[in-house]
């Protein structure tokens, strides 16, 4: 009978340290600034204060040097941009009342 306690308590524990190991949930993210040249060819990253976001992604696809604001939630895939969180899901939409400068 103690056996089979230990083995049910043992069974409780591992299911909730298995439960807190699921899936995170994804930070969703609203950013504005300018959409700019990644360092790499064919990226695009924004800039929101101190934070850069990889809005490559993003749809419709921001024209470089245009300001907008873009959501999405931050990805955990390896990019081949090498700056910034990626976004996944990201939507962009551009804003012409605001410039951006060089």
């Amino acid at each position: 009978m103690r056996h089979a306690r230990s083995k049910m308590a043992f069974a409780v524990l591992a299911l909730g340290l298995f439960q807190g190991l699921g899936v995170a949930q994804a930070e969703q993210v609203k950013a504005s600034g300018c959409a700019r040249a990644g360092t790499e060819a064919g990226c695009i990253i924004l800039q929101d204060g101190d934070k850069t976001y990889q809005i490559t992604s993003a749809k419709p696809k921001p024209a470089i040097d245009t300001y907008g604001t873009v959501t999405g939630t931050i990805g955990s895939k390896m990019t081949i941009c090498m700056e910034g969180k990626p976004l996944d899901a990201a939507e962009w939409k551009p804003d012409p009342a605001k410039a951006c400068t060089n």
